[in-house]
């Protein structure tokens, strides 16, 4: 059935609304009239490429980094990439050094087994040291590894974290867990969380068939515990999942203790989570399956025990986020696709809702929320990566950054930006729309609240049409949405930003 692999693959790139590659030129040979050079028969029809730096020439300076198919060190000032680095944007992690100058990549080397390594950059992403910390996964033996997976976690300073391992072996995942030190470029030993059987191979020693979503960490607040969780799927007919999550006990940054979290174990997928509080999980969990996925938002205690469950619609794979606001311990759900906001708090399990118009630019909204002004946090791992949100917030609280689409989507099913929504979180009013210049699949603050940036897909122009654009990020002004520079040549995946 189409739709359950479908549905496997969207659970795994459900980060946002991406192809998987540029759009394929295969075939158009046969449409030349003449085998002799002519120019690009299409050129009418994919746009040419964009220039590395299209306005703010003069009005941003210095460098920062960018994630995209690789890392890469980029001039502000004129958009050219000083030096790249090959990075893989689904396990290595590259993060300002910290207490000092330069670039550190938590790197993941090797296929069936890998090696974790430290690589120290300078500033301009020249390669200084590079060493080995760990080892995942095995050669030889009944228990030799098929493939690794790896998430990562740092502390608010980025000078400690975790590292959870998925290893694959014949019949079976096995998943443990790390303690990181980027001061000292140490590992420690991994604790082991526990195994898994994917309901595909149940009973059957044959090499397990299955994708993994994950493995996931997230670090609480405090720094005393962490959440650990995975889930493995079989894309067949009917499709089956199976999920798997720890909490793992901290003494001074090292894991002592593992407990088993049956409420987030069983056959879904929890595609987002983090911590709402200290003492707090929630996560944004999807029930494959069904003619429709059912989705639902849920909430743990610290000790794992779910304390809360709301089901939610109007929620996709592709254009769904979730956002924090831990001053009023709210939790904010937007999907660009249908339009809709929904509010939940989480103490009494209330919803506020509100679906925009598409062509509106404003919008009144409803009877204001009780609360103080909203402090915004995303469940994301700290770590920056090119899985950005649908949604960000203002530093002050004041206001939401929302990305919209089209209800139908372009060529190759990609979503059609329309543009930057301005949401004020007490009433729900739509405060404004700014137009796009690239065709946007996340968002993310910068410079201390000043400027709201918009990734641009690879392979798709503003009108979300096939041409021959790279990854770009364009900056707008936060007040009042003017594009203050756009950097066109970021890659051939979502770029993020990483200040130093």
């Amino acid at each position: 059935m189409v739709a359950a692999a479908a549905v496997a693959i969207l659970a795994i790139s459900w980060f946002g609304p991406r192809p998987s590659s540029r759009p394929s030129l295969d075939g158009l040979t046969g449409l030349l009239a003449t085998p002799e050079p002519t120019p690009f028969p299409t050129a009418a029809q994919f746009a040419t490429a964009l220039p590395a730096l299209t306005g703010g020439a003069g009005r941003f300076a210095g460098t920062v980094g960018v994630v995209s198919n690789n890392f890469r060190v980029l001039d502000l000032g004129t958009g050219e990439t000083l030096e790249s680095v090959n990075t893989f944007f689904d396990d290595d992690v590259v993060v300002p050094v910290p207490g000092g100058a330069g670039w550190l990549c938590i790197c993941i080397a090797g296929g069936s087994v890998q090696d974790v390594q430290l690589v120290l950059l300078d500033p301009a992403g020249h390669e200084l040291d590079r060493r080995t910390i760990g080892r995942l996964g095995t050669t030889s033996g009944p228990d030799r590894s098929i493939a690794v997976r790896t998430g990562i976690d740092l502390a608010p300073d980025r000078r400690t974290g975790l590292l959870v391992a998925a290893v694959q072996g014949p019949s079976e995942w096995t998943y443990s867990v790390a303690s990181l030190d980027l001061a000292a470029g140490t590992s420690g030993p991994q604790l082991a969380l526990g195994t898994q059987r994917p309901p595909d191979v149940a009973g059957s020693v044959a090499p397990v068939q299955a994708f993994a979503v994950g493995p996931f960490v997230r670090l609480a607040p405090g720094g005393d515990r962490a959440w650990v969780w995975a889930a493995t799927l079989n894309a067949g007919d009917p499709l089956e999942t199976q999920s798997v999550g720890w909490t793992i006990r901290l003494e001074h940054g090292q894991p002592v203790a593992v407990s088993p979290v049956g409420d987030l174990a069983g056959p879904t997928i929890c595609v987002l989570g983090g911590f709402l509080a200290p003492d707090q999980f929630v996560a944004m969990c999807e029930s494959p399956g069904h003619v429709e996925p059912e989705w639902s938002i849920r909430e743990f205690a610290a000790d794992g025990g779910l304390t809360r469950r709301v089901d939610v619609t109007d929620v996709s794979d592709f254009s769904s986020d979730m956002l924090f606001d831990t001053a009023n311990g709210a939790i904010w759900v937007w999907n660009g696709s249908a339009m809709h906001l929904r509010r939940i708090d989480a103490a009494t399990g209330s919803v506020a809702e509100m679906t925009f118009d598409r062509d509106a630019e404003t919008a009144s909204g409803g009877e204001p929320l009780d609360g103080a002004q909203p402090v915004w946090v995303r469940p994301d791992a700290i770590v920056p990566s090119p899985f950005d949100g649908q949604m960000t917030g203002s530093r002050d609280g004041s206001r939401l950054y929302l990305l919209g689409y089209a209800q139908e989507p372009g060529p190759l099913d990609a979503l059609r930006s329309l543009g930057i929504l301005v949401v004020d979180p007490r009433t729900m009013a739509l405060l404004g729309r700014w137009s796009n210049d690239a065709a946007y699949d996340s968002i993310h603050m910068g410079f201390g609240g000043s400027v709201v940036m918009a990734s641009g897909m690879s392979g798709f122009d503003d009108r979300g049409e096939p041409s021959f654009w790279e990854a770009s990020v364009t900056f707008h002004d936060a007040e009042d949405g003017r594009i203050l520079a756009r950097y066109g040549r970021l890659g051939e995946f979502r770029a993020t930003i990483i200040e130093p």
